[in-house]
């Protein structure tokens, strides 16, 4: 269960960062899909590494 909650999660950032970089026009929609995927896998990286660490102290 809670990895479908984190699969659902990742997959929603990475949905609404691709969608704002094609809905501005910053970049072409492969290069943004790409963006958004690097984005939101450092940032579930990060939260995870953060609850690993705060797990292992006790």
């Amino acid at each position: 269960m809670k990895t479908i909650l984190t699969l659902l999660i990742f997959f929603n950032s990475f949905l609404w960062t691709a969608m704002y970089s094609i809905k501005t026009q910053i970049m072409s929609s492969e290069w943004a899909l790409l963006l958004a995927l690097l984005i939101t896998s450092l940032f579930h990286l990060y939260l995870y590494k953060e609850r690993f660490k705060r797990a292992a102290r006790y």
